[in-house]
């Protein structure tokens, strides 16, 4: 826990899903804000970032 506290260490969904139960923590706020955090990482602020966040949601919605 401490590593993914420091950011050393990237916690996969299952991880999420039992860190929400045992705290009892909403198991779809914690996975959206893990999933927020990967498409961070993975996009970072480029240029393109914001065009491949929109193409991607629209995509996922057909």
């Amino acid at each position: 826990m401490s590593k993914a506290e420091r950011s050393e260490r990237n916690l996969n969904r299952q991880q999420v899903v039992k860190f929400a139960k045992l705290f009892g923590a909403s198991e779809v706020e914690l996975i959206s804000f893990w999933l927020c955090d990967k498409v961070n990482e993975a996009v970072g602020d480029g240029q393109f970032a914001t065009q491949g966040i929109r193409k991607a949601l629209t995509k996922i919605k057909n």
